[in-house]
C-alpha cells in the first residue's frame, strides 16, 4: 500500500498560526474598512444636508429654491455649497462639475463618474425630491490611506506570525521529536528505557507519562511471557523425560520382564493423560475470545452436581449451603469454574471440610477452605499461569486451574475476591451474578 506524503508537525502548527493570523488581519481590515466607508458615507450625506438647509430653506421658500444663491453671503458653508450638486424635481439647479444628472433616488450612494467619487445623497422634502451631489477627494484619500496602512499591517503580521509561529512551533515539536527519538532507541532486548522529556507543556507531560505507562506494562507483559514460555517448556519437559525414561526401561528390560512393560505403560498412559490435561488448558487459555451461552439455571442444582463429583474423587466432606435460587449465566463454563475452586480446597484443605454457599447481603457465592489459608503477598499471583504456591509445589497439578477459573468469572462479568476468614484457612467470593 502506497503511503501518502505526511508533513511534519511543526510545519503544519507554523503554517496554523500564520493562517490564523492574518485571517485575523484580513477580517479586522475589512471590518475597519467597511466600518470607516459607512461613517464617512454617513456623516457626509448629512452635512450636505444640512448645508442645503441653510441656504435654501424649502419651508421659508414658497416660490422655490433658485434664489436661494443669491441669499448667500460667503463662509466656509457657502464655499461648501458651490461645490455641490443640487437638482429638485429632476431640475439641476447647480452643477459645478458639469457631470452627467443621475436619476432621482434616495438615500446615499457612492458613484464614480470620470474616475472621480461622487457622494450622492437623495431625500423628499415638502413634497421636493431633492437630489444632492459632491466630489469626495478627501473619501478616496482617506480609504486609500487605510488600504496602504492595512496592506503594510497585514506584511508586518505576516512576518511577525512567521516568527512567533516558528518559535511556537519548535518550542512544541522539539520534545515530540525527543520523544520520538527515544521511543526508537526502546528495543524487545531491553524494554527498560523510559522517556524524559524537559518540557511546561501539559499534554506533553501527559503523552509522556501515557507512554511510560504503556511501556511498563509492555515490559510486564514481556516478562510474563517469558516466565510463561519457561514454565510451559518445564511442564512440558518433565513428562515428556518421564515418558522417555519409561520408554528405555521398556526397550531394555521389557523382553525379560512382562511386569516392567505394563507398570512403565501404566506410568507413560498417566504421564500422557497429564500433558492432555495441560494441553487442554493452554488452548483454553489461548482463546481470544469465549463466547458464553447465557441461560436461566438453578445454582444449588448445578452446584451439588460438581459437589458429588469432588466428594467422589477426593473423599472430603463437602458442605453445601446455597439456597435455591435461579441465575442467568453459561452452565457449562460455570461448571468448570466451580469445580476448579471446589478442588483447589480439597488441594489445599489438608483434607478438612470445605463449604460452598450463598452470602445473601452481598448477593455473592463463596467457597471456602479450612486449611493453612493463602498469604497476603501471593493473593495477586495466584491467578496467573504456572503460578503455584510453596504449599502445592509438590501437588501433581501445573497452575492452570485458577488461571482458567479467573478467565471465565471475566467472561461471565463476575467478580473474584479472596479473602482470610477469621477462623482460618481461604474464601474465594464471587459477585456480580445476574439474578432471575
Amino acid at each position: 500500500m502506497r503511503r501518502s506524503k505526511s508533513i511534519p508537525f511543526s510545519l503544519q502548527l507554523f503554517i496554523s498560526i500564520v493562517m490564523i493570523t492574518v485571517l485575523v488581519m484580513v477580517f479586522f481590515a475589512l471590518f475597519v474598512y467597511s466600518l470607516s466607508s459607512e461613517l464617512f458615507v454617513r456623516n457626509y450625506a448629512t452635512e450636505l444636508e444640512k448645508n442645503f438647509r441653510n441656504f435654501f430653506n424649502f419651508n421659508a421658500q414658497r416660490h422655490g429654491i433658485a434664489s436661494g444663491p443669491r441669499g448667500m453671503s460667503g463662509g466656509p458653508q457657502s464655499r461648501i455649497s458651490k461645490s455641490l450638486f443640487i437638482m429638485v424635481d429632476d431640475s439641476v439647479l447647480q452643477n459645478p462639475d458639469g457631470i452627467p444628472a443621475p436619476d432621482f433616488f434616495e438615500g446615499r450612494k457612492l458613484l464614480k463618474i470620470d474616475g472621480n467619487t461622487y457622494l450622492f445623497y437623495g431625500f423628499i422634502d415638502s413634497g421636493k425630491k431633492v437630489l444632492l451631489g459632491i466630489r469626495t477627494a478627501e473619501y478616496d484619500f482617506l480609504l486609500g490611506g487605510l488600504k496602504k496602512a492595512f496592506i503594510v499591517a497585514i506584511m508586518l503580521s505576516l512576518i511577525l506570525s512567521g516568527i512567533v509561529g516558528y518559535y511556537i512551533s519548535s518550542k512544541i515539536s522539539t520534545p515530540l521529536k525527543r520523544t520520538m527519538e527515544l521511543l526508537k532507541e526502546v528495543v524487545v532486548s531491553d524494554l527498560s528505557k523510559r522517556i524524559s522529556v524537559d518540557s511546561n507543556t501539559k499534554e506533553i507531560l501527559e503523552l509522556t507519562q501515557a507512554i511510560n505507562s504503556a511501556l511498563d506494562r509492555i515490559e510486564d507483559g514481556y516478562k510474563r511471557q517469558e516466565q510463561f514460555s519457561s514454565d510451559v517448556a518445564h511442564e512440558i519437559r518433565s513428562p515428556l523425560t518421564a515418558i522417555l525414561g519409561f520408554s528405555r526401561m521398556i526397550q531394555r528390560w521389557g523382553a525379560r520382564d512382562p511386569e516392567i512393560v505394563e507398570e512403565s505403560a501404566k506410568n507413560i498412559a498417566e504421564t500422557a493423560a497429564k500433558m492432555l490435561t495441560l494441553t487442554e488448558g493452554l488452548l483454553f487459555l489461548s482463546k481470544p475470545n469465549l463466547s458464553p451461552n447465557l441461560e436461566i439455571l438453578n445454582l444449588r442444582t448445578l452446584v451439588e452436581r460438581n459437589v458429588s463429583d469432588i466428594t467422589r474423587i477426593y473423599g472430603i466432606k463437602i458442605k453445601n449451603v446455597v439456597p435455591d435460587l435461579n441465575v442467568k449465566t453459561d452452565e457449562s463454563l460455570l461448571s468448570i469454574a466451580i469445580k476448579i475452586l471446589l478442588e483447589n480446597a480439597a488441594k489445599h484443605g489438608e483434607g478438612k471440610p470445605v463449604e460452598i454457599g450463598w452470602d445473601s447481603e452481598r448477593k455473592a457465592l463463596y467457597v471456602r477452605d479450612y486449611g493453612p489459608g493463602i498469604p497476603d503477598e501471593i493473593k495477586d499471583k495466584i491467578f496467573d499461569r504456572f503460578f503455584k504456591a510453596e504449599r502445592s509445589r509438590s501437588g501433581s497439578g501445573h497452575g492452570l486451574g485458577l488461571s482458567i477459573f479467573k478467565k471465565i468469572c471475566d467472561t461471565l462479568g463476575l467478580t473474584v475476591k479472596v479473602e482470610d476468614p477469621p477462623d482460618g484457612g481461604a474464601s474465594f467470593v464471587i459477585t456480580g451474578w445476574k439474578l432471575s
